[in-house]
């Protein structure tokens, strides 16, 4: 992973990912090439073990709780030190001694062990970063409770036997973050928390249309109105910008309809046109185009025939041709090679029900049912 070069640069621009949504465009693009050097069947086993590993993490958690609750109370002081205060707090440590384990069995450390597991690292990395390293963050969350609730009463009142336990417990994080740096996968990690939880705005980003690659996806609205792609010349009613480079008379609206709805590789027609994105040839010759269809897209100086680059505003319905070469220099889109040598957009919707999602959201934005009947 160090080597490959094209990771190497994907992991550089990882920084300059500032929303969810652009992060989950990245992680798409990351995993299609982190994963062409791993065997499926490999994943699938640090998947299983993984989510062993997830089970103990959940009862390990509402141990922490039902602990925490304890001490709250005032049940695990020097001044009272109850019965089942004890108790919660010997079943926490059984459960923190056996997720110990489990952590480092997930986490192969020899060849003999990654043969007897049947993964090593890189696999159970690509099952973290898939699950946006949700139990990373579950064992982070209780490792600040642990600090907390050590340093408020059970250092005065807890067996060394349990203190000796959490100090390993903190190791073991430790040791966790450390495997995800020697991984090259510990940035990831930290951008995979950051936007965990994030709320999106499902109307904020502009949707896209490649002709070129086929490719559908979303634009995040900040970094396309900062890079002066789109450029508002007036607002709705509603306050919402209208764009010049919207698409405004019938005849330019209908030829980029009428694109759309005819291209059996876009899926987004009825009829005919699939979703099947990924069995198909995605390059697409203008020549064929024209002689297909009839119709080519109006010709700008932007783009050439074929390369179109369609957006549409998810606020307004508006819709229209972005330049695809100054998308791609102002670094809204990247160009890069899938494992058979076409070329993909890294931010086009890698996912298959994903897609799915987008092309049922264009056909509704552009009423594009309605339109097809019409013809």
């Amino acid at each position: 992973m160090k080597i490959d070069a094209e990771l190497k640069e994907m992991l550089d621009k990882l920084e300059f990912v500032q929303s969810g949504r652009a992060f989950k465009r990245w992680r798409a693009s990351f995993m299609t090439k982190y994963e062409s050097f791993l065997e499926q069947d490999n994943i699938d086993k640090a998947q299983l073990a993984y989510e062993k590993f997830g089970g103990s993490m959940t009862k390990f958690v509402k141990q922490v709780a039902t602990v925490e609750k304890y001490e709250t109370k005032g049940e695990l002081s020097e001044e009272k030190y109850t019965v089942k205060g004890r108790m919660a707090l010997s079943e926490m440590m059984k459960l923190m001694t056996d997720l110990i384990i489990e952590l480092d069995d997930m986490l192969p450390s020899t060849g003999s062990m990654e043969k007897k597991r049947g993964f090593n690292k890189f696999h159970i990395g690509a099952v973290l970063i898939r699950d946006s390293f949700d139990e990373y963050g579950r064992l982070a969350a209780c490792g600040d409770v642990l600090k907390h609730m050590r340093e408020v009463s059970l250092e005065a009142v807890a067996d060394k036997q349990i203190l000796e336990e959490m100090d390993n417990y903190k190791a073991k994080l430790q040791k966790f973050c450390d495997v995800m740096a020697d991984l090259g996968l510990y940035q990831v990690m930290m951008k995979c928390r950051e936007f965990a939880e994030e709320e999106v705005d499902t109307l904020e980003d502009f949707l896209f249309v490649d002709l070129k690659t086929s490719g559908i996806g979303e634009l995040s609205r900040t970094e396309v109105l900062a890079s002066k792609a789109l450029k508002a010349y007036t607002q709705d009613a509603d306050g919402n910008d209208i764009f010049s480079e919207s698409a405004v008379d019938e005849e330019p609206r209908d030829r980029i309809i009428k694109i759309l709805l005819e291209s059996p590789k876009l899926g987004l027609g009825f009829g005919k046109a699939d979703n099947a994105f990924a069995d198909e040839e995605v390059n697409v010759d203008a020549s064929k185009i024209a002689n297909m269809w009839g119709v080519t897209l109006k010709k700008t100086p932007k783009n050439e025939k074929g390369a179109e680059f369609i957006f549409i505003d998810q606020r307004t319905h508006a819709f229209g041709e972005l330049s695809r070469k100054g998308c791609i220099e102002k670094e809204l889109i990247s160009v890069v090679k899938g494992n058979d040598g076409k070329d993909f957009l890294a931010e086009a919707e890698a996912d298959f029900e994903e897609r799915a999602r987008l092309v049922e959201q264009i056909r509704e934005l552009l009423e594009l049912g309605v339109k097809a009947e019409k013809k």
